[in-house]
């Protein structure tokens, strides 16, 4: 511990000896700010001292929970700052952000989707609501491992910072990179340029196609790049009068690039084989692998945690009491049972795609004897099952909160649930409607797609379960509610143009379109984070001991709606018109709707602004949580469905020391009067 008094002397003496003078007015005053800052200093590290130990080293399930919450909020800033700046870049035809550097672009893109599935989404299901309320729910004091919960989150920072250098080392690139820039004017000199072999569109030496053309190909590649020529800037309804066709579109595909000077531009965030290969991508590849290993590493020991922690943790009797669980319990533990199962599969296709890359192996290279979509099979194999991975516990998000404010029980509990184990098990064989475009076999198509179609039955089941609640119910109007019920209007409109990509004759047309963008975003950033939103919202008291301000939250809930629309519903018609994705540039007859698409995104910011408001607010003013049941005998998220069930109590537990408890009363009483 300091000695403050020894400091003083010490004060003292540097002052004689050096100045040899007495202490003026000034020096005095100066000896008091050097007193103030020395115990500015002690308290400081006493603080930081306490704060390590109860926030950083803590095994607390609920305070991991939390820090869980915080990281995603972070990644979440980094993802919707890459939003931004992809939809500035796109507001209007030619280079805004980026100069014309598409390898920028690409990289951008990339890691937007990487940050935003794998370290926001994921982390604030399981490891925020997963680990805060799993345990509570099953009668758990904490979960199983403790210390390997805590191992988990702090896994996290790592994968996310080598994610950002990724973006960092990606968007190194020369300014001569593409072959316009290097002039190459014609066909003889593309092909004398550092060999044939090292431009990434021709494939002799991966396969030999008798009946193809290549020449064709390659002059018609030439072509591609060409400032827009157009330097007017155009309205709204001029865009909209412009003819779109292959000609118009072809000046603004992206250029060849050389490979001794390519990052992972081509090979996006879904690692495509054979772009993602040594040959064609350098170390920001790597950077970019490490951190998805990272985040399933995490996700891995999180599921096994949680997991354990219901199978062998849960409370006395519990075992024959199944269907008394909360159904968000239940909608978390079948997205674990699917993560257990698909993410070891990524993590080991990662790794044998590093082993192409360093170790000289051959899974994924044609001329070697390896298969060039067996990559791509095991990406979807995960890709296509963490969709429904994420929307699972949303499924029993809204099942929670709809029964909760319109003061009945929810349509037909045991047929949401079945439609949950539907959904998921189906989710695992259709992952090949990804690949319609990749050659696979038809036979496999017609599999796929009708697979794919099937899934609609069950989601119209939880659907008709969600409206049939609401019909002619006494409704407490809440920020929680009214982002359910946004949340079920996303849901269909994502489930309705998501029935377009399981046809393959449709599918050809648009997958590689913007359709697919505005598809996938209104299904993940429209209808699951409204539900992430309204649960925070359900749970603001228990995570933050404050009530939040009900102003800001209004402004939340219309900015989120309305953003979310004026964003991706244009991207629906912008596909219908033929603009392909992963382009920086585009001809000005799109422009129209790029731009609302911009606007549309700018409306979500101003949301989330609204989101941090509320809780910064919250936190400032400090607002006392004074419990409102909104009519109800008891609150939701303060009582153990599990343990305090009438069942349970009557016949295995001590009636004296919870009885007495005026709260449980009323909730027994409830199930005594409606005859539950």
């Amino acid at each position: 511990m300091f000695n403050i008094k020894l400091i003083n002397y010490f004060w003292c003496f540097f002052n004689e000896f050096f100045f040899n003078r007495d202490f003026s007015f000034f020096n005095q005053v100066k000896l008091i700010f050097f007193k103030i800052n020395i115990n500015s200093i002690i308290n400081l590290y006493y603080f930081l001292k306490v704060f390590a130990r109860e926030w950083l080293f803590t095994t607390n399930h609920k305070k991991l929970g939390l820090n869980y919450l915080i990281f995603s909020s972070i990644s979440g800033l980094f993802g919707t700052i890459l939003a931004t700046l992809i939809r500035l870049e796109l507001s209007q035809p030619n280079s805004l952000i980026f100069a014309n550097k598409a390898n920028a672009y690409h990289i951008v893109v990339g890691m937007h989707a990487i940050i935003m599935v794998f370290f926001l989404v994921t982390p604030v299901i399981f490891g925020g609501f997963g680990n805060y309320f799993l345990p509570i729910q099953v009668g758990a004091r904490d979960v199983a491992y403790p210390r390997l919960n805590s191992f988990s989150l702090w896994v996290l920072p790592a994968g996310l910072v080598t994610a950002l250098r990724t973006l960092w080392e990606g968007m190194k690139i020369s300014n001569k990179s593409t072959l316009y820039e290097q002039g190459i004017n014609n066909y003889s000199d593309w092909l004398n340029l550092n060999k044939t072999d090292n431009i990434i569109l021709i494939y002799q030496n991966e396969v030999t196609f008798n009946s193809y053309n290549y020449n064709n190909e390659s002059k018609n590649w030439l072509n591609l790049i060409d400032i827009n020529s157009t330097n007017n800037f155009l309205n709204y309804s001029d865009c909209n009068s412009l003819i779109i066709n292959e000609n118009s579109i072809l000046n603004f595909l992206p250029t060849l690039i050389v490979s001794s000077d390519l990052t992972n531009t081509m090979a996006g965030w879904t690692f495509t084989t054979p772009f993602s290969h040594s040959k064609y991508t350098s170390d920001p590849v790597d950077w970019a692998f490490a951190s998805l290993i990272m985040s399933t590493i995490s996700s891995i020991i999180t599921l096994i945690n949680l997991v354990v922690t219901w199978r062998y943790l849960r409370g006395r009797g519990s075992r024959y009491q199944k269907e008394l669980f909360p159904i968000v319990l239940i909608s978390i533990f079948i997205s674990l049972r699917l993560l257990i199962l698909v993410s070891p599969i990524l993590n080991a296709g990662l790794f044998m795609l590093m082993s192409d890359r360093h170790f000289n192996t051959a899974f994924f290279t044609v001329r070697a004897g390896g298969d060039i979509l067996l990559f791509q099979h095991i990406f979807w194999f995960f890709g296509h099952p963490e969709v429904y991975i994420l929307i699972m516990p949303a499924f029993g998000i809204v099942s929670t909160l709809i029964p909760y404010y319109v003061r009945k029980p929810i349509g037909s509990k045991l047929h949401m649930i079945y439609a949950m184990h539907a959904i998921s098990s189906m989710g695992f064989v259709v992952w090949g409607h990804h690949m319609y475009l990749v050659g696979i076999d038809n036979k496999a198509r017609i599999l796929f797609f009708v697979i794919t179609v099937m899934i609609a039955l069950p989601a119209s089941t939880k659907v008709c379960g969600w409206v049939a609640s609401l019909i002619n119910s006494t409704t407490f109007i809440s920020i929680e509610l009214l982002f359910s019920i946004l949340f079920i209007g996303f849901f269909i409109i994502g489930g309705v143009t998501g029935s377009f990509c399981a046809h393959t004759g449709t599918d050809i047309i648009l997958h590689d379109t913007y359709y697919i963008v505005g598809h996938f975003h209104i299904m993940l950033s429209g209808s699951l984070m409204a539900m992430l939103f309204a649960y925070i919202y359900f749970n603001f008291r228990e995570f933050f001991g404050v009530s939040y301000n009900k102003f800001f939250s209004i402004f939340h809930l219309i900015f989120h709606g309305i953003g979310q629309l004026l964003t991706f519903i244009p991207m629906l018609w912008l596909g219908y018109a033929g603009m392909p994705r992963r382009i920086q540039d585009y001809p000005w007859g799109y422009a129209g709707w790029h731009s609302i698409s911009s606007f549309g995104h700018m409306i979500v910011l101003f949301g989330i602004i609204m989101f941090l408001i509320t809780i910064i607010l919250a936190i400032y003013l400090k607002r006392p949580a004074i419990t409102h049941n909104n009519g109800l005998p008891f609150i939701s998220y303060k009582i153990n469905y599990l343990l305090l069930n009438k069942y349970y109590v009557k016949n295995n537990m001590i009636k004296k020391s919870i009885v007495n408890n005026y709260k449980v009363k009323c909730y027994l009483n409830y199930f005594d009067i409606h005859n539950l």
